[in-house]
């Protein structure tokens, strides 16, 4: 038997409970930007059961957080097979969401090309030279709390003619 916890269990003893042979035990992991719920159980060694005897708890909401201000000057930059995208810092965003299309993004796709972008630029890799891309960005803070899209940035990717440096 392994006595040593993993990072998804953690058991201990608890003696506060009724009895004291009475163990806790708790599952679940921290993923940034979601509210996790956990039902405690005690047990005794002959049934569990929750220990305020309701099977479904009242979950607790998340606190609300404004959305933070649009970014602004999104600048996008033309290299070989990439994108280069920067953009100013917005007070209290705790990352930075990036969208792209093919055509003019009046309205934003269902999903961010990235993922939480932690900094204000990224480099895009995914594109393929000679197609014109458009981006925009939005600041986010909390869980779900995303601004308002930043002004859009078109750019073609190309390749450096023949001779030029760094060729």
């Amino acid at each position: 038997m392994n006595s040593k916890p993993d990072m998804n269990s953690f058991i201990a003893s608890e003696h506060s409970l009724k009895t004291s042979s009475a163990q806790v035990a708790m599952r679940g992991g921290m993923i940034t930007g979601l509210l996790l719920f956990f039902l405690l159980i005690a047990s005794t060694g002959c049934s569990d059961s929750p220990v305020d005897g309701n099977p479904n708890p009242e979950p607790i909401p998340a606190p609300e957080v404004d959305a933070p201000a649009a970014p602004s000057a999104l600048t996008a930059d033309s290299r070989n097979a990439q994108v280069a995208l920067n953009w100013d810092a917005v007070e209290g965003a705790e990352a930075y969401f990036v969208y792209r299309g093919t055509s003019p993004l009046d309205t934003l796709p269902d999903s961010p090309l990235s993922d939480r972008v932690s900094g204000t630029s990224f480099t895009d890799n995914g594109v393929s030279n000679g197609t014109t891309y458009y981006y925009r960005v939005t600041a986010v803070a909390g869980a779900s709390a995303e601004s308002a899209p930043s002004e859009e940035a078109a750019v073609t990717p190309f390749a450096a003619p023949p001779g030029t440096p760094g060729d």
